[in-house]
């Protein structure tokens, strides 16, 4: 769909709006920035609008963002090989920005695979933060390709460039949450086992494979997971190239406050990591040090 149709006039100041200036980051809240799939005919592209609910004259070249079959491709064949990812590119995604300590919140709609869940960890380790999200597709989709939308919407949002590397992680986690999900019963289990699992490295900085595995198990066990040897290995991995990521700390640091609350719900007892009710917000500080510390950063 043409901008110029879908468009109405927009005040110049819109236009103008940077993530740098003080004012135009608080105009960037409740405005929405959508990312829509190349391959979307004009129609669909309307019709998504309307289930994620935005006015078509709150669209233009600085809120919006087309992404290719192609981009698809070059971000994803690695992990989930070409033919998954497909011929074309058919989601749509939308970004809200939030206040600070809000979190990452997801919605899908006509996404048939990955789960709220799944999306919300693999944005975190993106480095997504505090944000609405909404997944849409105008036919059912697995949803693994829409991680490339998120992020293209997010990266309009912010300024900031894409990292191949990191989606490339994210994309892993996504991947190994859906497979062993599908392989024990429930996707969105194994997503909080690797998120929890992420939080107790992050906090007390674990860096082998053998500190990294018994955090595996053991979290694991708390949640009457029962997981092969095989797949206890890929999560380790997958766990071992996230830490060697050039993450951002102040990015990464709310997904400890989210995995916190996880694990309360499901009754996780996380206090052998260092991890409380009474020290959770004194984690929330030291997380940039632990960060620049685990993935040797000179930033504190």
């Amino acid at each position: 769909m043409k901008y110029a149709k879908i468009a109405l006039l927009v005040a110049a100041c819109t236009a103008l709006m940077t993530v740098l200036s003080p004012v135009a980051a608080l105009a960037e809240f409740d405005a929405p920035y959508v990312a829509f799939g190349a391959d979307l005919t004009e129609d669909q592209q309307y019709e998504l609008l309307q289930v994620l609910e935005v006015e078509p004259d709150a669209v233009n070249e600085d809120t919006s963002v087309y992404v290719t079959n192609d981009e698809e491709h070059r971000y994803l064949d690695d992990i989930f090989g070409s033919e998954r990812v497909g011929s074309e590119a058919v989601s749509a995604c939308k970004i809200v920005k939030r206040e600070r300590g809000y979190g990452i919140r997801v919605v899908t709609n006509n996404i048939s695979h990955v789960t709220d869940r799944m999306y919300q960890n693999a944005l975190a380790t993106c480095g997504m933060q505090d944000a609405d999200v909404v997944v849409a597709s105008p036919t059912p989709i697995s949803g693994t390709t829409a991680l490339v939308g998120a992020m293209s919407a997010y990266s309009k949002m912010s300024g900031q460039a894409l990292d191949p590397s990191v989606i490339l992680g994210a994309a892993e986690e996504l991947d190994l949450a859906g497979l062993i999900g599908d392989l024990v019963g429930d996707s969105d289990k194994v997503s909080q086992l690797i998120a929890a699992v992420k939080a107790v490295v992050l906090t007390n900085k674990l860096e082998t494979e053998e500190d990294i595995r018994n955090a595996v198990t053991d979290i694991a066990s708390q949640m009457e997971l029962s997981l092969s040897e095989e797949n206890i290995d890929r999560i380790v991995s997958a766990i071992m190239s996230i830490t060697s990521l050039n993450l951002d700390a102040d990015k990464v640091s709310e997904q400890i406050r989210n995995i916190y609350e996880d694990a309360l719900e499901n009754g996780l007892d996380l206090s052998q990591y260092g991890i409380t009710e009474d020290t959770a917000e004194s984690i929330l500080d030291k997380v940039p040090q632990l960060l620049g510390r685990l993935f040797g950063s000179d930033e504190v």
